[in-house]
């Protein structure tokens, strides 16, 4: 099947997370960051790859999904997904050249961590979602839960404080602002869950999740490596983690 991302799909996941980096709607922007031409969001094209994914029929408890953007995902561009055993890779078709890539492996069960802070979306607001973002209707359920996760990583306020310490004299008031002030990529992916986020619905369970410890890493001057992770749950023993690593490499900044 041929993939061909337009500014309508970034459009419609800067407003399902937030993300608002200027590569994916500004020219120039895009051109002054060394990217030709304008990207389509490493999540929004992930969600494609997820979809792709056989799970084996012997079922572990728990998965691991790992993946890596390895080049710009470009607009108005071909591409493919080419799957190997466990392992993906999206294409593009003229050059052949991989741009994200990814493997999927059972695991076995995780030491469980401890989250900073234990907050809840309800099952009536995790429909809403759904509802409210018509490309998120058919999604697997690891798969959207990794998406709203991502959502309220780019939306928190301890995220920012964390990256604001680092650097003082940014004007971002939030993250979003940070996407939109200063260059960011995200590098890697990994999400971890258990087989029961395999059903296609939780159903009327609300959802809890709270922040794993925030790794950053670097200085003003050489730019830093942000390691993000929060984790979910609808039971007891049985949860999905996200983490993103992303890499800021600040412009001069007054």
């Amino acid at each position: 099947m041929t993939l061909i991302y337009t500014l309508e799909h970034a459009h419609e996941w800067a407003e399902f997370s937030g993300d608002y980096n200027p590569i994916h709607f500004d020219v120039n922007k895009a051109k002054a960051m060394g990217i030709e031409g304008l990207t389509v969001h490493g999540m929004r094209a992930l969600l494609d790859m997820k979809k792709s994914q056989d799970f084996p029929s012997d079922t572990a408890d728990y998965y691991r999904f790992n993946a890596r953007l390895r080049n710009p995902i470009k607009c108005h561009t071909e591409y493919k997904i080419v799957k190997n055993n466990n392992q993906c890779q999206l294409i593009e078709n003229d050059t052949d050249s991989c741009c994200f890539s990814a493997r999927l492996e059972r695991i076995s069960p995780p030491i469980e961590q401890v989250t900073t802070k234990n907050l809840t979306l309800s099952a009536d607001e995790l429909l809403n979602i759904r509802s409210e973002y018509p490309f998120m209707k058919n999604v697997c359920e690891w798969s959207f839960l990794d998406s709203v996760l991502f959502r309220l990583i780019v939306k928190s306020p301890e995220i920012f404080e964390a990256i604001k310490v680092k650097l003082p004299d940014l004007h971002a008031g939030t993250l979003t602002d940070i996407f939109r002030e200063i260059p960011v990529v995200q590098t890697h992916h990994e999400i971890v869950f258990s087989r029961q986020f395999l059903l296609s619905s939780p159903g009327s369970n609300d959802f809890h999740y709270g922040m794993l410890p925030l790794l950053v890493v670097g200085d003003y001057k050489q730019g830093l490596v942000v390691r993000i992770a929060m984790q979910g749950y609808y039971f007891t023993h049985s949860y999905i983690t996200t983490a993103i690593t992303l890499k800021l490499k600040p412009m001069a900044l007054s």
